[in-house]
């Protein structure tokens, strides 16, 4: 028996993706509007039924059970796995390599904008006689540039015991992280030139901290879950 408030939901949706499919201009409105609703519990819904309109019959990857959205958990970690090293605010930490579109190397004048703003625009990253969307992974990588050249991502902070809550202010770099349709921006030092390997990871919970772990030099690094970070303040890229 489907109740009062399932209905108005269904109506939100459908009128959601109407005004999506309509407009480019508008579409970024509405997208911002279903970064907000989707931090609810209610919105998790939403965001099925945008990502079965976008893939009929595919796996979602971000819902899970219960209305709440799966993350990087203890099983979901594994010795071997490849991850890229950070710091920030001179905690080192590491996300997995899957979830990295790109790593953009910032001068100062660029990092205060950054940090001021909290919001790093897309077409800052142009490079003469080569594309945008070439130089990205994931989602990203499949959105015409004169569209993403429109786009600004969010300066996100990762939560855990010991690590400030404001960007950091001697970062030198910036990495683009991403989930499914959620994109954001850590800015950091000291990224690591390649991926490393995780040799020991010991599990744990502390804000978007999943756990410790050992990479395979020896260093011992915090592990950051991406998904809780992108859906706390993270946005969500649809066109």
């Amino acid at each position: 028996m489907v109740d009062d408030l399932s209905i108005e939901n269904e109506k939100l949706v459908n009128s959601l993706l109407e005004a999506l499919r309509q407009s480019d201009e508008k579409g970024l409105l509405v997208r911002k509007l279903l970064g907000e609703l989707l931090v609810s519990q209610d919105g998790i819904s939403l965001l099925n039924v945008l990502k079965e309109e976008k893939n009929p019959g595919q796996p979602n990857q971000l819902s899970g059970g219960g209305g709440k959205v799966k993350s990087p958990s203890g099983d979901q970690w594994k010795t071997g796995q490849a991850v890229r090293r950070m710091s920030v605010n001179g905690r080192v930490i590491v996300v997995p390599e899957a979830n990295i579109s790109l790593i953009k190397e910032i001068d100062e004048k660029s990092r205060e904008k950054y940090v001021k703003n909290s919001r790093v625009p897309l077409n800052d990253f142009r490079r003469f006689m080569h594309g945008l969307a070439g130089q990205f992974n994931g989602e990203l990588s499949t959105i015409k540039d004169s569209k993403l050249k429109k786009i600004v991502l969010p300066v996100m902070v990762p939560h855990g015991f010991g690590l400030p809550d404001l960007p950091d202010k001697r970062a030198d770099a910036a990495v683009l992280v991403h989930e499914g349709h959620w994109n954001g921006v850590i800015l950091c030092t000291e990224v690591g030139g390649t991926a490393g390997e995780m040799s020991e990871f010991t599990p744990s919970g502390n804000g978007d901290e999943v756990g410790t772990g050992l990479l395979d030099n020896g260093e011992q690094v915090l592990l950051i879950n991406v998904v809780s970070l992108l859906k706390r303040e993270g946005f969500l890229v649809m066109v």
